[in-house]
């Protein structure tokens, strides 16, 4: 899924939108914590990173331009999956999404 993100971002922005380090490192923590648990880690890293990149923009007044790494988010999304596994999965059941 993080490949053809990457893939379908390079054809339409014409520049690497993503590494192939963050391809490489989702592909890991979801070998450690396994295939349904990587999508909420996923969705947490993204999260995270849009929170902070948001933050990041407004207060060092930057452009769009200036890439932010997605690495650390996804560790961040991945230590956060596996410290609270048990509450996210409880979270997602009442929600009606079953994993």
């Amino acid at each position: 899924m993080i490949f053809l993100i990457r893939v379908l971002g390079n054809r339409v922005y014409k520049k690497e939108v993503m590494g192939l380090g963050d391809v490489y490192l989702t592909a890991m923590i979801g070998a450690y914590i396994g295939f349904p648990m990587i999508i909420p880690g996923i969705f947490l890293a993204a999260l995270s990173g849009s929170i902070f990149g948001i933050i990041y923009l407004v207060a060092a007044h930057k452009s769009k331009e200036n890439p932010i790494p997605f690495g650390p988010f996804l560790s961040l999304g991945g230590i956060l999956i596996i410290l609270f596994q048990s509450f996210i999965v409880g979270v997602l059941s009442r929600l009606g999404i079953y994993l």
